[in-house]
């Protein structure tokens, strides 16, 4: 038997109560694992970090689940705390997925 998935859960998006609780579940189901990256890959965000560029960087980043992309100006390399520091966000080392020079 093919399953409906999501396509079962639309009808009780009518009560307003269970639309915030089908949102969640549906946002459940998107998630990922975090990606490994390559030492080759490894080493390129290594040597963007220890120059740190006066342009935007198109950011690659891992958070909760899913992946997203800015493209920001590197403020600061905290690297005693492995943090990474835009204009708008604080990623930790771990999370970075890529960095890439505009």
């Amino acid at each position: 038997m093919k399953s409906r998935g999501i396509i079962k859960w639309l009808p009780f998006s009518a009560l307003e109560e269970q639309l915030p609780q089908i949102n969640k579940i549906k946002r459940e189901k998107n998630k990922i694992k975090k990606p490994r990256i390559s030492q080759d890959l490894a080493e390129h965000i290594n040597r963007v970090l220890l120059n740190i560029p006066k342009t935007k960087v198109l950011i690659t980043y891992f958070a909760e689940g899913f992946i997203y992309q800015i493209n920001e100006q590197i403020k600061k390399v905290d690297s005693q705390n492995h943090l990474l520091y835009t204009s708008t966000k604080i990623i930790s080392f771990k999370n970075l997925l890529n960095l890439e020079l505009d």
